[in-house]
């Protein structure tokens, strides 16, 4: 049902549907048929106003819980059309706070995946950070050599560590996140280390 101005003109309708059915019964009727007509035009509008009224009631709730966040208390409604489209608007509002809930926890698994792929990184960079000076110190080509093999062994320890996070949080994230992710790290290939060229 639409606005208060489509109830106007079904109204409006049926009353000159009544008129027409008075107007052609036999005269000792008319005054019946017109009378029948009235009371059931006013039933019906009676009806449909409260009808009306009730779904306009669920518009606002529906607003409450798109803008404010608030529950709906659908325990007001009776049986009926509005009963089952309060029913179905009970089932879409759990379903969206399941929505939410899932999704915030996929955040929080997310956050945690994030500062713990940061702590196994940030170790072996601080490594190396910490040796580049011993390399530049070293006087003997020797000495050099052993720090630059040490450095090395420190790089190739921070590419381990960077998969195996980046597989730790492949497993957290969904496919299409973890996969941007991946490409970042590896552009041209695929999460199976595949070339991504036809």
């Amino acid at each position: 049902m639409g606005s208060y101005g489509t109830l106007v003109r079904q109204c409006l309708l049926l009353a000159v549907l009544v008129g027409v059915i008075a107007w052609f019964a036999p005269a000792e009727a008319r005054l019946w048929v017109a009378g029948a007509g009235a009371v059931g035009l006013a039933f019906f509008a009676v009806v449909s106003v409260r009808r009306h009224r009730q779904i306009m009631g669920l518009a606002r709730e529906i607003d409450e819980v798109l803008h404010n966040g608030r529950r709906v208390d659908f325990t007001t409604c009776r049986e009926g059309d509005v009963a089952i489209l309060s029913s179905e608007l009970a089932k879409m509002v759990a379903r969206l706070t399941r929505t939410r809930d899932s999704l915030e926890s996929e955040r929080n698994a997310l956050s945690d995946a994030l500062a713990d792929v940061s702590h196994q990184i940030r170790t072996p960079l601080t490594a190396i950070g910490l040796m580049l000076p011993v390399v530049e110190r070293a006087d003997e080509p020797r000495e050099r050599r052993r720090a630059v093999r040490e450095l090395e062994a420190m790089l190739d320890e921070t590419e381990i560590v960077r998969s195996a996070a980046l597989d730790e949080l492949a497993a957290v994230v969904p496919k299409s996140t973890a996969a941007a992710v991946y490409h970042h790290f590896h552009p041209g290939k695929d999460q199976e280390g595949r070339d991504e060229t036809p």
